[in-house]
């Protein structure tokens, strides 16, 4: 595992034949939106101006250059590692792609490598196109894990409270003993016994 910078990230993607623009380190920087991360030195636009066809990585099948495209925004959204991905289909990067890190992160350069490219060399010098495990110690990713993990908890918290007071409620209302009712007998009715146990009245 190492600590990257946007800067070091670009370096890593020109390994592997892509260009690097909009940056400091990499010609300077153009105009852009205002507050955009490139006039910080925080971010890189990335192109494949490779053949038209070609493939993405060695034994790969040649792919529309557009298309690769779009693959290295996929997969650099799918890595977690950036704090801002623009690419094809986002206003005014149809033929890039935008990458954004304001900090450092860790990760592994296979990681790097399969973002750029789609595949990685393995340890034992196999190419895989499988993403390298994700990485735990980089602060984006670990930072969304933090906020499942927090939400699945108060999820599980208000779920407990709900069942409880359910309980509480069918016991109170099936399971508690009550008190027997009794209801005062209409004013008709009570006047009716008081007259028939009255003592009968005789003519003196």
């Amino acid at each position: 595992m190492q600590q990257y910078g946007i800067a070091d990230i670009g370096r890593e993607f020109q390994k592997y034949g892509l260009t690097v623009k909009e940056h400091p380190e990499f010609g300077g920087v153009g105009r852009h939106a205002p507050d955009s991360y490139h006039y910080y030195g925080e971010a890189i636009d990335v192109t494949d101006w490779r053949p038209d066809l070609a493939p993405e990585h060695k034994g790969g099948e040649p792919k529309d250059w557009r298309v690769r495209t779009a693959n290295i925004i996929q997969r650099a959204r799918q890595s977690g590692l950036f704090n801002e991905t623009l690419g094809p289909g986002d206003k005014g990067h149809d033929t890039h792609a935008h990458l954004a890190l304001k900090d450092t992160v860790q990760a592994t350069p296979q990681l790097l490598q399969w973002v750029a490219t789609g595949a990685y060399e393995s340890p034992d010098g196999k190419i895989t196109s499988q993403m390298p495990l994700q990485q735990k110690d980089s602060p984006l990713v670990g930072s969304k894990v933090s906020a499942l993990d927090a939400k699945i908890k108060n999820t599980a918290k208000e779920e407990k409270t709900n069942a409880d007071r359910f309980l509480s409620s069918f016991v109170l209302e099936n399971l508690m003993p009550k008190a027997p009712s009794f209801k005062p007998q209409s004013s008709s009715a009570a006047e009716m016994l008081q007259s028939a146990f009255k003592a009968p009245k005789f003519m003196t």
